[in-house]
């Protein structure tokens, strides 16, 4: 299906062009038939009427001339009736003065709607518009042509690249041994870096949290002190005031216990040890309240149930968990691994690159014209438009899978090489397919595009797949000339019917029949 569609495409693309050069011809030479309605210039030969007669252009019969076009099918071909819709395998010819010519079915002649832009299908009442198509389809071409342009600049880049990779391959053979040698150096120096920077940091916080300790025993010490002082004076003070009466000293008791609510809670010394702890390792939380802990006097604040949410609003699961404090991306420790990932990530690439150079050094891989597909070496196209996902790396290998998360995968195929000029990737072998009792197998048509994209993949067969991809490797310059001829073969018939109208407006003729 998919060559099929492909070959479809040419053989419109030729028959447009043949159309074309035909009406030129004609629009030169001057048709000697122009008056027989729907007559295609390039089958004016069989339409001379010698003798009278007409035949056939499928050699079946011959008859009178003048049952050409008379809305009657004689010809098995449809050949006798160009210009009717009498039969049902006819071609109809659509001038189309301005524009590009067509061929029309017999069907849609005379139906009453307007296919050919000049309106030569119908009777009456259609208006020539092939001035206003013509315009679109010029400057559709010249979009066309740009990127063309665009494409064939980007793929000489990519076979440059490609030519310049595989020609550093024999001295990168003798040099990367060498380079992942040292590169692996590199690697193990980074990571006693990290090692030392990590035993460095753990050294400062064993330092900061001894000296945080050491401060609060000191502070919880002192407030010790400072308390049992306080409570020698209370002694000396009850010491030297006299006895008083039982209702003295029960209203003294009760001024004692309202002075006590209005003085402020003060820190014990296990609180004021974990702020000063805090305020060393620089750890907010190292200053909380431990769990089961709360501040005196306020039993009724704490809620030992379960917490109520409103409904729908419940807090998801770890919403509630501590919070670990951030690393600082600026500190040694960070920095190491940065190092550190920097030179893995060397060392990846190294290795990578020899295994490549190995790989695609062996004889049995075609990199087609200059070597240019082996820009898609190590390369992977994904198409995830559907439910599907369609992945195919080149020179290796293609799967599907369902969804993004790679979930049923299932190989399509092992590289096997490219066919029909370049044009078509074919993998096969893939995993065996109980339904044909055979393997499955990827083919990927390569068409021109200015973006590399892997699209409109397809199961057309059972386990036979089919997709396309876009790549500048497909476009050509004979494609591009193509465009380019087409392009300025519509301006000169733009040109030339305008200086026919120009020519008509001064002649006084009418220009509506132009």
């Amino acid at each position: 299906v998919i060559v099929l569609r492909h070959v479809m495409r040419k053989m419109v693309e030729i028959t447009k062009r043949q159309l074309l050069v035909a009406a030129v011809v004609c629009a030169l030479f001057a048709c000697g038939h122009a008056a027989i309605r729907g007559l295609n210039p390039q089958l004016a030969a069989h339409y001379s009427g010698t003798g009278g007669k007409f035949t056939c252009i499928d050699q079946s019969k011959a008859i009178d001339f003048s049952q050409v076009n008379d809305n009657y099918c004689d010809c098995y071909d449809g050949s006798d009736e160009p210009g009717t819709s009498a039969c049902h395998n006819g071609r109809f010819y659509c001038a189309n003065r301005g524009h590009e010519p067509s061929l029309l079915s017999a069907s849609f002649v005379d139906d009453g709607v307007c296919d050919c832009c000049d309106g030569s299908d119908e009777l009456s009442g259609c208006t020539n518009k092939c001035l206003e198509k013509s315009a679109e389809a010029r400057q559709a071409l010249r979009s066309k042509a740009e990127q063309y342009q665009r494409s064939l600049a980007k793929k000489a880049e990519q076979i440059q690249s490609a030519q310049s990779w595989k020609a550093s391959w024999p001295s990168r053979v003798g040099t990367i041994d060498t380079e992942i040698e040292a590169q692996k150096a590199a690697v193990q120096a980074a990571e006693a870096e990290k090692e030392r920077a990590q035993a460095e940091e753990n050294e400062r916080l064993r330092i900061a949290n001894e000296e945080a300790q050491r401060q609060a025993e000191e502070a919880q010490k002192q407030a010790e002190e400072e308390r049992k002082l306080q409570e020698q004076q209370q002694q000396q003070q009850a010491d030297a005031t006299p006895s008083a009466t039982a209702g003295d000293a029960q209203q003294a008791g009760s001024e004692q216990a309202q002075d006590t609510q209005a003085v402020p809670h003060e820190e014990t010394p296990e609180e004021l040890g974990r702020r000063i702890a805090s305020q060393w390792t620089h750890d907010p939380e190292a200053a909380a309240v431990p769990a089961g802990e709360h501040e005196p006097g306020h039993e009724d604040d704490i809620d030992h149930g379960e917490e109520e949410f409103p409904e729908g609003e419940e807090p998801e699961h770890g919403a509630y968990d501590e919070q670990q404090p951030e690393e600082d991306p600026n500190s040694p420790v960070a920095e190491a691994q940065r190092k550190l990932q920097e030179e893995q990530q060397k060392l990846q690439e190294l290795e990578k690159e020899k295994r490549n150079i190995e790989r695609y050094s062996h004889p049995a891989f075609d990199f087609g014209p200059n070597n240019m597909f082996l820009a898609f070496a190590g390369r992977c196209f994904q198409d995830m438009s559907t439910r599907w996902t369609y992945e195919a790396c080149f020179f290796e290998t293609a799967t599907q899978s369902e969804g993004h998360y790679k979930a049923n995968l299932v190989r399509l195929g092992n590289w096997r090489g490219f066919t029909d000029g370049y044009s078509l990737a074919i993998f096969d072998n893939g995993d065996f397919c109980g339904a044909i009792n055979q393997p499955r197998q990827l083919r990927i048509r390569l068409v021109c595009g200015a973006e590399e994209r892997l699209y409109d993949a397809s199961e057309p067969h059972t386990c036979v797949y089919d997709a396309y991809l876009s790549t500048p490797l497909a476009c050509t310059e004979e494609e591009h000339t193509q465009v380019k001829t087409h392009l300025e073969q519509l301006e000169q018939l733009e040109r030339e019917v305008l200086a026919e109208i120009a020519g008509a407006s001064t002649a006084g003729a009418k220009k509506d029949e132009l």
